[in-house]
């Protein structure tokens, strides 16, 4: 949706007046000459050149904050944390069936169970038929439309909750991943002294009728090296969980696994939608 249907007149107004002060406020301040306003011109062409780089730059460097003013509200109310989508999020993946997988029969790394419960931020009380929409990087580090030995929409899934609320989906433990770092954006952050490196994660967008969508980011591991300096700044503690590991055998035999397993509790709140 472009800008001009989302903002009023005056809005709008105000926004393009503002953008235009504060740059011209960045030029008088930094006193930029002829030659660098000629290579940041050449820099936003680089970057409009390709259909990825200029969301890519926003997101590494705003969509935080962007999110944080979008949901202030929702935080107020209890409801979890949100994330940022980021930009490997695909439409139609489909939804799974019972018992809910992510990955293929044979997916290469460490087996990771994720399960909790969904509930109303206020009351407390479970939501059945919950529609959780789920991706992640595979255990190389790579989304499904990187890496042409995955099939398409392997690592994504729909699952619904039950009756009581409550999800279980299996998967493996995510990689940790780099964003592309072959352009502007990569050379940007080199000139920062900045890394590009994601932690590993996995992607949630839950919906129900009646209540605020929400998108957010499960982390894994307190150990994770990338925790602290997240290229894309997204990581909020709340959302941190360590693996448990589970090597009895009858565990194994339950569950179908024939290794050493892993299982996260993420229990997630969605605030009613204002009437």
């Amino acid at each position: 949706m472009q800008l001009e249907q989302m903002a009023t007149g005056e809005r709008l107004r105000a926004i393009y007046q503002d953008l235009l002060q504060t740059i011209a406020d960045f030029i008088r301040r930094h006193r930029i000459t002829e030659s660098e306003y000629r290579a940041a011109l050449e820099f936003m062409a680089e970057m409009a050149r390709s259909p990825y780089e200029i969301p890519l730059w926003f997101d590494i460097f705003f969509g935080r904050l962007v999110d944080d003013i979008t949901h202030e509200e929702y935080n107020r109310l209890g409801g979890t944390s949100s994330a940022i989508l980021g930009p490997y999020y695909l439409e139609g993946a489909p939804e799974r069936p019972r018992p809910y997988r992510l990955g293929r029969q044979d997916e290469p790394g460490e087996v990771l169970f994720v399960r909790g419960r969904v509930s109303d931020a206020a009351s407390g009380a479970p939501l059945a038929g919950a529609l959780l929409d789920v991706w992640q990087a595979a255990a190389n580090g790579l989304y499904d439309h990187q890496d042409p030995d995955q099939p398409p929409f392997n690592m994504r899934g729909k699952f619904r909750t039950d009756e009581e609320g409550r999800y279980e989906f299996r998967t493996v433990i995510p990689n940790n991943y780099t964003i592309p770092h072959d352009g502007p954006t990569g050379r940007f952050l080199t000139v920062l002294g900045r890394h590009y490196w994601r932690p590993k994660h996995i992607h949630f967008k839950v919906t129900h009728q009646g209540y605020l969508p929400l998108v957010t980011q499960l982390y894994i591991g307190h150990d994770d090296p990338y925790l602290e300096s997240d290229v894309a700044n997204a990581v909020k503690p709340e959302l941190v969980v360590d693996p448990v590991r589970h090597d009895d055998r009858r565990e194994m035999e339950a569950l179908g696994v024939e290794r050493p397993f892993y299982t996260v509790d993420f229990d997630i709140r969605l605030v009613p939608a204002p009437a």
